[in-house]
């Protein structure tokens, strides 16, 4: 007598199971807002401190002051004077960025905060733009340069990802893996394999 084999049953998708990309996403916005709302408090805390005649505050002599400068350049006063060309360059790439990352960015929790970072960054910047025609740079270091807490996230943002690329990922992809298999049960996004192997 034949044997009827079951017709393959095919996974259901959960609308749960998209979660964890959700909450990647979301982690990034909240990175990205530390950043910006550290960077906006800092920068207007100098600006009342320094921003009225005293200018700046001597650390360490000449090689490291809190300096009070409105910058109209990029990071570090580069391109003097292009702030709306500055502006509309960082908004660009923000958006390059994002599509390009959109992938990888779920593969490794290092690159996940260096993203936050850079978006984070370039977004404190581009508010001193819109809002103020420059940038307010605080850290001087000898005679250049002179940056902020923005410049400092987008820099250190940038060599995470060039680390993480020069290395090819780490144990970091299996562990961000492993979470989000954990989150995908959690949520019902995977089947139950209780039942397998049953006669």
């Amino acid at each position: 007598m034949a044997v009827l084999s079951e017709p393959p049953v095919e996974p259901k998708t959960s609308p749960d199971a998209v979660m964890p990309t959700v909450r990647i996403w979301r982690a990034v916005v909240v990175i990205a807002g530390i950043v910006v709302a550290a960077d906006q408090v800092v920068k207007a805390v100098v600006a009342d401190w320094l921003g009225h005649g005293v200018d700046r505050w001597e650390l360490a002599g000449n090689l490291l002051a809190f300096e009070y400068v409105e910058n109209s350049g990029a990071a570090f006063g580069i391109l003097a004077g292009q702030t709306m060309l500055l502006a509309a360059l960082a908004i660009a790439i923000t958006a390059v960025f994002l599509y390009a990352m959109r992938e990888e960015i779920a593969r490794h929790w290092g690159l996940l905060v260096a993203v936050g970072m850079v978006i984070g960054g370039a977004l404190g910047n581009l508010i001193d733009r819109v809002r103020l025609g420059y940038v307010v740079d605080y850290i001087a270091v000898g005679v250049w340069p002179k940056f902020n807490i923005a410049d400092s996230c987008v820099v250190l943002g940038l060599l995470v990802m060039a680390w993480v690329a020069w290395n090819g990922g780490t144990d970091d992809d299996v562990s961000m893996d492993d979470e989000i298999e954990e989150d995908d049960a959690a949520y019902g996004g995977r089947p139950d394999q209780s039942d397998d192997g049953r006669g």
